[in-house]
C-alpha cells in the first residue's frame, strides 16, 4: 500500500475484509464516520477490467449518472503502477445476512426484482461490453497467465485444469450460440444486494467491476447459484432460487445458458 495512501486515512482503524492472490486485490473497512472501503490492486497483467479498481470507479460514476443505488466514490487514482478506490459505506444489509424466515421470501423477491429493473436499462446506454465476444477471449487470457483459482472451483469441476474448463467454455458457448443484451450486474449474488430491511428496497449493488451488457442470464445464473449455495447461504436453498426464477419470470429456466455462464464465472 502506497504511503501516501495510508496516510490519508491513518487516523482511522483499518480492518482487511477480502484478500484475492490471484489478482493481489485488497478490500479494507475504514473504520471512519460514515465508514468507508478501501480497494486496492496492482495494475492487472490482464486485460479484464473486472479487477480494475480504476475501472470500477468508472462503473460507479456511470451507475449514478443513471440513477442505480450504488455506493458514492470517495476517491481513486494510480499510484506507482498500483489502483485504488475509496467509497463510502452504502446503507443496507446485504442479502446473504441471516435474515428471519419471514423475511425471505421478499428479499428474493427484491433481488429478483431488482434485476429486472437493471435488464430494463437500454444497451445503448451503456458503455461496457461483457458479452461472449470479448469475455471468451479474455477468459483465455487469464488462463493463459495462469490466474485461474484451480482450488476454488465449483465442486462439480473440482480437478479440472485450467485447458479443460477453456475447451469447455468453447463448446458451450458454441452450443448455446445466443445472447439476450441486457445491462446486467455481472457477479450478481447475494453479499453484492444490499437491502433495507424496513421496505426491503434495494439501497445499493456493489463489487460492479464486472458490470456491462451481456447476456441477461449472466446475472440469472450466479444469483441461482448463490441461493442455492447453502454452505455459504444456509438460510436460502433451492425453493428460493426457483422463487427468484418465478418472480424474476423466467420459468422453464434455460439450464444450458445457466451452466456456460457459471462456468465462464469460474475465471474470474
Amino acid at each position: 500500500m502506497p504511503d501516501t495512501v495510508r496516510r490519508q486515512y491513518a487516523q482511522y482503524d483499518w480492518e482487511l475484509i477480502s484478500h484475492k492472490p490471484f489478482s493481489g486485490t485488497h478490500v479494507y473497512r475504514i473504520d471512519a464516520t460514515p465508514p468507508l472501503y478501501l480497494k486496492y490492486a496492482p495494475t492487472p497483467d490482464s486485460s479484464d477490467p473486472g479487477i480494475s479498481p480504476l475501472a470500477e470507479a468508472r462503473v460507479l460514476e456511470w451507475l449514478h449518472r443513471n440513477d442505480v443505488p450504488s455506493p458514492d466514490i470517495i476517491d481513486y487514482d494510480n499510484i506507482d503502477d498500483h489502483e485504488y478506490l475509496v467509497t463510502q459505506a452504502a446503507v443496507g444489509r446485504p442479502a446473504s445476512a441471516d435474515w428471519p424466515p419471514a423475511d425471505r421470501l421478499s428479499v428474493v423477491d427484491a433481488v429478483a426484482d431488482f434485476a429486472s429493473g437493471l435488464h430494463r436499462i437500454p444497451t445503448r446506454h451503456c458503455p461496457f461490453d461483457r458479452r461472449l465476444k470479448n469475455t471468451v477471449p479474455l477468459a483465455q487470457e487469464i488462463a493463459g497467465l495462469g490466474e485461474v483459482d484451480l482450488d476454488g472451483l465449483d465442486r462439480t469441476r473440482r480437478g479440472w485444469t485450467a485447458t479443460r474448463l477453456v475447451t469447455e467454455l468453447l463448446a458451450t458457448a458454441r452450443q448455446v450460440g445466443r445472447e439476450e443484451p441486457a445491462v446486467c450486474h455481472g457477479d450478481y449474488c447475494l453479499p453484492n444486494v444490499l437491502i433495507d430491511p424496513d421496505t426491503f428496497a434495494v439501497t445499493a449493488i456493489v463489487d460492479v467491476g464486472r458490470l456491462g451488457v451481456a447476456d441477461r442470464y449472466v446475472d440469472v445464473a450466479l444469483m441461482t447459484q448463490s441461493l442455492t449455495n447453502t454452505t455459504l447461504n444456509p438460510q436460502f436453498g433451492a425453493a428460493y432460487a426457483d422463487r427468484f426464477m418465478y418472480r424474476y419470470g423466467e420459468l422453464p429456466a434455460d439450464q444450458q445458458r445457466i451452466e456456460l455462464y457459471r462456468l465462464l464465472d469460474e475465471f474470474f
